[in-house]
């Protein structure tokens, strides 16, 4: 069972990394961080480069892999916050809270 969400704003918008792989870092250090283990890898889907203000709000599908093996998936969704000139993005998923 997925418990808890997180909504924040994330990162620069105007980044030359695409937001996939932005979205994979962001996941992988706060999720070590909130669940005191180390995460081995994360991989989000689809690959998007951006996602801008007319794309409304885009969801991911990720999959946790921790160093000792045990995995967990979550969707994600990222929104850009503004039309013009966005300082980021606002990001929701479900953390594995006890559920590992």
């Amino acid at each position: 069972m997925l418990l808890g969400v997180l909504g924040i704003v994330v990162w620069a918008h105007q980044s030359t990394t695409p937001v996939y792989v932005q979205l994979q870092g962001w996941i992988k250090s706060n999720v070590a961080r909130d669940v005191h283990r180390r995460v081995r890898s994360v991989s989000c889907s689809p690959r998007r480069d951006v996602v801008s203000w007319q794309d409304g709000i885009v969801t991911f599908h990720c999959a946790v892999r921790f160093a000792d093996g045990a995995t967990y998936s979550t969707p994600a969704t990222l929104e850009a916050r503004c039309a013009t000139g966005c300082i980021g993005y606002h990001l929701n998923y479900h953390d594995p809270g006890g559920s590992l």
